[in-house]
C-alpha cells in the first residue's frame, strides 16, 4: 500500500477513477452474453442499484460529511446536488435506455441521434461519481497514521 501513498493526491485520484471505470466495465460484460433480459430481471437490478446508490450516499458521502462540518453544511451540500443534478436531466435531452422499445427523448428537442443522447446520459450519470471519487482523495489524508 506504500506505493499508493507514495502517489500524492492526483495519481491517487487517477488511480481510483481507474478502478471505478474497471469496476464499471467488468459491471457491464453481462450485455456480451444477454441481448434481451425480462422486464422483472431489469426492475429486481435497477432496484438493487438503487439502494446501493443510496447506501454508498449514506455511508460513505454523507456520513463522514456530516462529521467533517455537521449536518446542516452537509444537508445543503446534498440538497444543492441533487438540485443540480435535476436541473441537468431537465435541460439536457437523453435517454433511458432499459427497455428500447418504451425509450423515449426526454428534455428540448434536437436532432442528435441515439447514439450521441445515450453518450450523454453516460456522462450525466458518471458526473456525480467521479466529482465524489475526487472530491473523497482530495479531501482525505490517505498517509495518515492513527
Amino acid at each position: 500500500m506504500d506505493w499508493f501513498v507514495g502517489l500524492g493526491p492526483i495519481g491517487q485520484a487517477f488511480i481510483a477513477t481507474l478502478g471505478t471505470y474497471l469496476l464499471t466495465v467488468v459491471g457491464t460484460l453481462p450485455v456480451l452474453f444477454f441481448r434481451t433480459a425480462p422486464r422483472r430481471l431489469m426492475d429486481g437490478l435497477m432496484g438493487a442499484a438503487g439502494g446501493i446508490t443510496v447506501a454508498a450516499c449514506s455511508w460513505s458521502l454523507l456520513e463522514p460529511a456530516i462529521e467533517l462540518v455537521g449536518v446542516s453544511p452537509a444537508v445543503i451540500g446534498l440538497l444543492l446536488g441533487a438540485a443540480v443534478l435535476y436541473g441537468i436531466d431537465q435541460a439536457l435531452p437523453h435517454l433511458h435506455p432499459e427497455f428500447p422499445d418504451e425509450a423515449a427523448r426526454e428534455g428540448p428537442k434536437v436532432p442528435w441521434r441515439r447514439s450521441a443522447l445515450l453518450m450523454l446520459a453516460i456522462s450525466i450519470h458518471n458526473f456525480p461519481e467521479g466529482m465524489a471519487v475526487g472530491v473523497g482523495y482530495a479531501g482525505a489524508d490517505i498517509g495518515a497514521t492513527a
